[in-house]
């Protein structure tokens, strides 16, 4: 086989090594991180270029992006496969390709699984998802932007609303909250998010909820409006890869799961803001 159609073999075959896959959202840690990578050097850039080109030539297999890792021999590689986007790595050289999942042994997770999730989700563009059915919350100038989806019987997600509320005067943002009730994982979730989403005041009545467990008093079973608002959260959810409660989605559409601390969502916030200037310039 040429080392075309390999590669082309190895491209598609690590797509299903890299899929990510439901967690059990009671099992998200407060220490999730999807590690940052950035640009490699143009002179590495260059050689691996240089090398694989003579062997891909032009046609169905682009390299569109170049990116370090946190093994200093190895680099992502983002890969058009036919328009898709797909991830491989390389050897500083460009000698060698290495197909499948990059494990850290240190922090016992999958890297390429996370960073395919990051991908994905940036590509699906923060301003897809549906704000306008959203429980908004604003604090101090609301400067930043952020999704969080939750779930209203979470025991994380109840630990970041916490979180916001004592910490709400160091804090500059707009959350909006998508509801993703998880039934299998609490049962009766389903139907708390329809009580509050059929409520007179949906905002209100979800922090009434989510920080003090008081139901809403014009309760409703379920209406047409809350189920048209879950099936929105839903597919917005799935465009997002999203496995657990809660996940937080920033401006530039990265997406990062588990209840950290709101001080250091707002240190993203911030430096993903920045990084959006930048971008522009």
């Amino acid at each position: 086989m040429s080392f075309k159609k390999t590669l082309l073999a190895i491209v598609v075959s690590a797509v299903a090594a890299t899929a990510c896959t439901k967690q059990n959202a009671d099992t998200v840690v407060s220490d999730v991180n999807t590690f940052q990578t950035k640009p490699a050097e143009k002179e590495v850039q260059d050689k691996i270029k240089t090398a694989l080109s003579k062997q891909i030539g032009n046609g169905s297999i682009v390299i569109d992006e170049i990116n370090t890792t946190p093994s200093p021999d190895l680099y992502e590689l983002i890969v058009k496969v036919n328009g898709d986007k797909n991830m491989v790595y390389a050897t500083k050289d460009g000698n060698y390709i290495v197909a499948g999942s990059l494990l850290s042994s240190k922090e016992d997770k999958n890297l390429s699984a996370e960073r395919m999730m990051q991908i994905q989700s940036q590509e699906q563009g923060f301003d897809s998802l549906p704000l306008d059915v959203a429980i908004k919350k604003v604090y101090g100038k609301g400067t930043h932007k952020i999704v969080v989806f939750s779930d209203p019987d979470c025991p994380f997600c109840k630990k970041l609303e916490h979180d916001f509320a004592k910490n709400a005067d160091k804090l500059d943002m707009t959350v909006y909250t998508l509801m993703l009730p998880i039934e299998e994982l609490h049962p009766g979730a389903l139907q708390h998010a329809r009580q509050i989403l059929c409520s007179e005041d949906p905002n209100k009545a979800w922090y009434d909820w989510i920080l003090d467990n008081n139901q809403p008093i014009d309760k409703q079973e379920t209406c047409e409006k809350a189920n048209s608002i879950l099936e929105k959260s839903g597919e917005a959810a799935m465009k997002f890869q999203v496995q657990g409660t809660p996940t937080i989605v920033f401006e530039n559409g990265f997406s990062q799961a588990g209840a950290e601390s709101v001080i250091q969502i707002q240190e993203t916030a911030n430096k993903v803001a920045e990084q959006m200037k930048l971008n522009k310039k």
